[in-house]
């Protein structure tokens, strides 16, 4: 701290995960040199096969939508996705499909089409060890409500056990409730759901 404060640095900022064996340690440290704590977002890995036999992976979609793998939706609507957004935007930055990486996208990737609109999309990435990661999700305000996300979520799952997956990862920011609540939903009777943490003091 004195070396960064001799820099003119205004304070430190550092994170970690719950699931570190040494967390407690961190907390410890960090309390003791006063730090602020925050919980800044989630993440779980869990098997493929979470809520078989439920619902929400067994019914099908209402008539008027369609899940599409992403490789599959047509270009125009992603055209016209881009075009709403700049003159009526309805996604937050940070879910733009066209902001991720296309090189490592998994096939199982997908996306929700309704009366001809593309209106959500899962964007699955492969990591080491065969995880595959559920990095990109989101659905129209509107329709996550009626639970067209949990079809679309069911949808990339299956994609992904006809594919060998067995295991998946899954993160959120805090600052999304909505996805913390669904991921709550999901995984919390199947799987561990970790914090992750960020740590800040101050510097005189």
């Amino acid at each position: 701290l004195d070396h960064v404060t001799a820099r003119g640095a205004a304070g430190v900022r550092a994170s970690y995960s719950s699931s570190l064996p040494c967390a407690a340690a961190i907390e410890r440290l960090a309390a003791k040199a006063d730090f602020t704590t925050t919980i800044t977002g989630y993440r779980s890995t869990f098997p493929v096969t979470v809520g078989s036999g439920e619902p929400w992976r067994e019914s099908p979609l209402p008539r008027e939508y369609n899940c599409l793998p992403w490789h599959d939706v047509p270009g125009g609507l992603l055209r016209k996705l881009r075009h709403d957004q700049a003159n009526e935007p309805w996604i937050p930055d940070a879910l733009t499909p066209w902001r991720f990486d296309k090189r490592k996208r998994h096939s199982a990737s997908a996306g929700l089409i309704k009366h001809g609109e593309l209106v959500g999309w899962l964007l699955v990435y492969e990591e080491d060890h065969g995880v595959a990661e559920l990095r990109c999700g989101y659905i129209r305000p509107d329709l996550g409500s009626l639970g067209r996300g949990l079809h679309l979520i069911g949808f990339v799952l299956n994609e992904l056990a006809i594919a060998g997956v067995t295991t998946c990862a899954v993160g959120t920011y805090a600052s999304y409730p909505r996805m913390v609540r669904l991921m709550a939903r999901l995984l919390a009777d199947t799987a561990e759901i970790h914090e992750s943490r960020g740590l800040y003091r101050h510097l005189p």
